[in-house]
């Protein structure tokens, strides 16, 4: 995991010291950045999504901050979409879909995996519409 544990230590304690600090904005979204970075690598996504989207309020076009989130939103899709393909192998099918749903809607990509669903529910309409979507 490298010494990302380290760098949030780090990193916490410049922002505690500095949190009040007007002046010190560019180096406060700085850290903010970073440690976001650092949550995200350790798949503390929530708290990732916390400390980049508040950077972004700050500095809408901060490049490092936008690529960080996008990355972390990357991760939850897959997390989510392997949770939501793991409730279809256990035919917790309403469970599959919540999940799929979300995904769906992040990256029609992942309709195929939606569209089994429904075909085990026996919703072939759906089902079709989504594999179709998928193999376009």
């Amino acid at each position: 995991m490298g010494k990302y544990n380290e760098a949030l230590a780090d990193l916490n304690k410049y922002l505690e010291k500095n949190q009040n600090i007007i002046g010190n904005q560019a180096e406060n979204v700085f850290a903010l950045s970073y440690r976001g970075f650092a949550f995200h690598k350790l798949k503390r996504v929530e708290e990732s999504l916390e400390d980049l989207n508040k950077t972004i309020v700050i500095e809408p076009k901060n490049g490092w901050s936008l690529r960080s989130r996008g990355a972390t939103y990357n991760e939850m899709d897959r997390a989510t979409r392997k949770r939501g393909t793991i409730y279809l192998v256990m035919e917790d099918y309403e469970k599959a879909l919540e999940d799929l749903n979300r995904v769906v809607k992040i990256n029609m990509n992942n309709a195929s995996q939606r569209g089994a669903v429904y075909q085990a529910i026996g919703k072939y309409d759906e089902s079709s519409v989504d594999l179709l979507k998928h193999w376009r």
